[in-house]
């Protein structure tokens, strides 16, 4: 994977995808974990295969990660709810732009 710049822009009509390994060793499974709320903990947490319940670590932990620097906060954060059908939405304090 290549490493997203430290401060990235997203000018309006851009869309920018990115694609991660989620096979990383156990010191970045914790570093990623470390980022994740209590409840995407409890989400990792019930699944029953430990190779799924990392890759589930590993790539919200990317998410929070990228987010973060898209965002210039920290990955942990981040707030992300649950929208319909399990879709990930920014969960938004009034008054706030996102």
């Amino acid at each position: 994977m290549v490493a997203p710049p430290a401060d990235p822009a997203l000018p309006p009509g851009e869309l920018h995808i990115w694609s991660a390994p989620l096979d990383v060793t156990e010191d970045s499974v914790r570093g990623f974990a470390a980022h994740l709320s209590a409840d995407e903990m409890a989400r990792a947490e019930k699944f029953v295969f430990a190779r799924d319940r990392e890759h589930f670590i590993v790539a919200r932990g990317i998410l929070r990660m990228l987010l973060g620097r898209y965002l210039r906060k920290p990955p942990a954060g981040i707030a992300l709810c649950k929208g319909r059908a399990t879709n990930h939405i920014f969960a938004r304090k009034p008054g706030s732009r996102l």
